[in-house]
């Protein structure tokens, strides 16, 4: 930028002084239509790129002070991924798409999900692998910024939501923009499970893993398969014990003279691998296997029942009896009809006589 100068040849020909600029400009403004995106350009075909409206432009040191700003607009172009949910891969299979152009995509084959059963040191006895078919119903996506389209051909589109499962094979518009939108094929079926015997008070049933993972259900049971299902499933058998609950135990008689019985009632949820009955005083009253009590002498007894369930875990119920002497005086007796006796309880009959006590003693 210095003014003076001296000696700019030796000789007696022409120098050129070349004047240098810097610089920049911000661009004008726009707005790109939907699903383009619009640059300025030197030129309208050619020329060099400038940036978008708004960005700051580095002035060409031989620039005019007059220059036009050519917008040029190109349609997006976005990717395209799949998301097949353990099926196999649909025979077209596009992975970009341009806006406002028509991208095919095939529906994929129907899936056979095979369960093979685990026993899982349950104890129970498993019977061999099912089989059974998951139809494809439909594909979903993932847009978050479109105006999808979807259509049985590629001239008979309209208006899609992405949630809404749809078997068209026409797609448009699947994003404005330049990302990434995921197709996700969904599925339908159900299997039925292999057998499942389960042991002796216990229930099995079968899951989707080892431990924790989902009920599938009992054997033979019919199990909707998951969307996301694999085509190979392993169903692990697990077991529970049916263990005693509810447990209700009572006596038909609270009490009983001495030598008489009463039974007792037993009701129970769950499977019992024994029962046991016993009374903590069998000089008053005992008790058999059956739960029949029988008065042995004056007093009071607890009977206990103790149910056993095959994981060895015991319940116990109690119940108390109240046993009673027999004993009588001043009993009056009137005979049957057609027996004679001389007054009070003397009776010729001994044996009506007997009954009749025995009638009246409570």
């Amino acid at each position: 930028k210095n003014t003076y100068f001296k000696n700019l040849r030796n000789d007696t020909g022409t120098v050129t002084m070349i004047a240098n600029w810097s610089g920049t400009v911000t661009l004008p403004t726009w707005t790109s239509p939907t699903g383009f995106t619009c640059k300025y350009y030197t030129a309208a075909s050619g020329g060099s790129e400038m940036g978008s409206g708004g960005a700051t432009w580095t002035i060409p040191n031989n620039s005019s002070t007059s220059v036009t700003a050519y917008a040029r607009c190109t349609a997006n172009t976005y990717t395209i991924s799949y998301t097949m949910n353990g099926g196999s891969n649909p025979s077209t299979k596009p992975t970009s798409g341009t806006y406002n152009a028509n991208v095919q995509i095939s529906n994929p084959a129907n899936k056979t999900v095979t369960v093979t059963p685990n026993v899982n040191s349950s104890g129970a006895t498993v019977g061999s692998a099912t089989s059974g078919t998951q139809t494809f119903s439909g594909w979903t996506s993932t847009t978050t910024n479109g105006s999808p389209q979807t259509g049985s051909s590629s001239s008979n589109l309209a208006a899609w939501t992405p949630s809404t499962k749809t078997k068209n094979t026409y797609f448009k518009n699947l994003r404005n923009d330049t990302g990434t939108v995921t197709m996700i094929a969904n599925w339908s079926g159900t299997v039925t499970l292999p057998t499942l015997t389960s042991p002796t008070g216990y229930t099995c049933k079968y899951y989707t893993a080892a431990s924790g993972g989902s009920l599938m259900g009992s054997g033979g049971a019919t199990w909707t398969i998951p969307n996301a299902s694999s085509t190979a499933v392993t169903a692990f058998a697990r077991c529970t014990v049916n263990a005693i609950s509810n447990v209700n135990f009572t006596a038909a008689s609270s009490s009983i003279h001495i030598a008489k019985t009463t039974t007792t009632s037993l009701t129970y949820s769950g499977v019992a691998k024994s029962i046991t009955y016993s009374s903590n005083k069998t000089g008053v009253a005992t008790v058999n296997s059956s739960g029949v009590v029988t008065g042995v002498g004056a007093g009071t007894a607890t009977i206990t029942v103790t149910l056993t369930d095959y994981a060895n875990t015991t319940t116990t119920k109690t119940l108390t009896i109240t046993v009673i002497k027999v004993w009588a005086e001043n009993v009056s007796y009137s005979p049957p009809s057609g027996i004679t006796c001389a007054g009070g309880v003397q009776c010729n009959d001994t044996q009506l006589m007997i009954d009749k006590l025995a009638d009246m003693v409570r």
